[in-house]
């Protein structure tokens, strides 16, 4: 009798999950990992709890048996809360317009499509139907071409604006790289200039060293590079004195800045330790202990 009756549950857990979207309670990692696994799309409901159209296009469209039965084969389905979910931040780097927004993406993030908006079963049915094939997007086609031509600086400016404009997450990803692989010398266009607001640019970048040579030269990139600047110089000081110098500098700069934007300033023990972190070995404390060794060793 207990067989028949779990048969039974079984059977109508079974059915309640393809009469309607099976939306699962998974973290985005969670979802591309599975849809990954499962050879599947993930489905990215965005709404708020106050969204008036979010309550109406979840009762009378992802309730529907018909989109359940279409949308449970191949989509991993989750629902997050714009305003109160451990990722609104990260589905908001996708850019969310209004709400509801749908996002469909694959299991490398890659956004598919996205559909705006309440509607109706007939319309929703047709927004699906407009999606393009993942292998065809461009985003898709442009990381391809990254992968394939590693050294190739124009195939990779080509990519990065269509990732700047069609996949902003993959986009972020690769600023850092791009820098790595090419550097970045003069910011002439949009392009380059959101992979320098991307990226940390080494010292003897030209970029870089205007920002430290010129005051009125982007300014609000400044303190970064600063403090890069004295903490490189720490590392390379020759000398205690030296180091001590260095530090002393950088304390002064913080008490300026402090007399300058006291309210929006970190602590002085946090802003110090970004400089001189216990981990920092400079020159001359790592000259101190080669001499020690040698020392023992006589």
């Amino acid at each position: 009798m207990i067989n028949k009756i779990l048969s039974i549950v079984a059977i109508i857990l079974t059915f309640s999950s393809f009469s309607q979207i099976n939306f699962q309670n998974l973290s985005i990692e969670e979802a591309k990992e599975k849809a990954t696994a499962e050879n599947k799309k993930i489905f990215i409901d965005v709404f708020t709890t106050w969204c008036g159209p979010c309550k109406v296009i979840d009762r009378d469209v992802f309730k529907a048996k018909e989109i359940g039965d279409r949308m449970n084969p191949d989509y991993i389905s989750i629902k997050i809360d714009a305003e109160n979910h451990p990722d609104n931040l990260k589905v908001r780097a996708y850019g969310i317009p209004g709400y509801p927004t749908m996002l469909i993406i694959d299991g490398n993030g890659i956004e598919l499509q996205r559909i705006i908006g309440s509607m109706p079963i007939d319309q929703f049915h047709r927004e699906l139907d407009k999606q393009v094939p993942s292998d065809k997007l461009p985003q898709n086609i442009a990381l391809k071409e990254m992968d394939e031509h590693p050294n190739d600086e124009a195939i990779w400016r080509k990519s990065m604006f269509i990732l700047m404009n069609k996949a902003e997450t993959k986009f972020l990803d690769n600023c850092q790289t791009f820098v790595h692989l090419f550097g970045l010398s003069e910011l002439t266009n949009e392009l380059d200039s959101m992979i320098f607001f991307n990226s940390v640019l080494p010292l003897d970048n030209p970029i870089a060293k205007r920002i430290l040579a010129d005051e009125t030269y982007m300014p609000w990139n400044q303190l970064m590079y600063k403090k890069l600047d004295f903490r490189e110089r720490a590392r390379t000081a020759p000398t205690k004195k030296e180091y001590d110098a260095v530090h002393d500098e950088a304390k002064k700069l913080y008490d300026q800045l402090y007399l300058d934007y006291s309210g929006d300033l970190e602590d002085e023990s946090s802003f110090m330790n970004e400089i001189f972190p216990d981990d920092l070995n400079p020159v001359h404390l790592l000259k101190k202990k080669k001499v020690k060794k040698a020392k023992k060793k006589k």
